[in-house]
């Protein structure tokens, strides 16, 4: 499996370039889960379940938005959405968070 590196902006993602081989439950119990730059994940599965996670364990929800291919076919990008997204009142000032995650 070829190890990659992949931009974190309000949960962005890429897919690695084998098929991913993580099983988990939705039902699993989890605690402290930590989303930092940096953070290693082999596979597009067990990515989306660390950030379901953490998004359960701080009181809200996320859902999978679009996602985009490469030219190659692969997956590229996936955007996650915060289930109580929505316009902010104040948009002065506000940035985005960029975070790196690495595939491996």
């Amino acid at each position: 499996m070829t190890e990659e590196t992949y931009e974190y902006a309000d949960s962005v993602f890429s897919e690695s370039s084998s098929e991913p081989s993580f099983e988990h439950s939705e039902n699993m119990l989890i605690s402290n889960v930590e989303l930092n730059e940096g953070n290693t994940y082999s596979s597009e599965k067990e990515f989306i379940f660390a950030v379901k996670a953490y998004a359960k364990q701080e009181g809200f929800q996320v859902h999978l938005g679009k996602s985009e291919k490469n030219s190659a076919g692969k997956l590229s990008k996936r955007t996650i959405i915060c289930s109580r997204e929505g316009k902010p009142l104040n948009t002065t000032g506000l940035k985005k968070k960029k975070l790196a995650f690495t595939m491996l």
